[in-house]
């Protein structure tokens, strides 16, 4: 998954392929529609619009991270992406 950047925020190419059930809810609806009709092993390239996706850009979701709360030698700089657990206990990049 790359950012309109370019900028690659998630991958498995050189892993085990994902698993996943189709309309169980785990997908991103717009990502789960564009997969239908494919076979394992196909590979394909698509925009997924923000409606579709994580929805649009909101301030109220940007949050503020004290800079002691990261090891004193990380490198940080802005627009830096983490991975951090949602409500659920999954990763997220943001």
């Amino acid at each position: 998954m790359t950012l309109e950047t370019g900028e690659e925020v998630d991958s498995n190419f050189g892993a085990k392929p994902v698993s996943f059930v189709m309309g169980d809810g785990s997908l991103l609806p717009g990502f789960e529609r564009r997969l239908l009709g494919m076979r394992p092993g196909d590979e394909a390239e698509f925009r997924i619009p923000p409606e579709e996706g994580f929805g649009t850009p909101q301030d109220d979701n940007i949050q503020s991270i004290p800079r002691a709360d990261f090891d004193s030698d990380a490198p940080l700089e802005p627009g830096m992406l983490f991975s951090f657990a949602d409500a659920a206990g999954g990763e997220v990049p943001g």
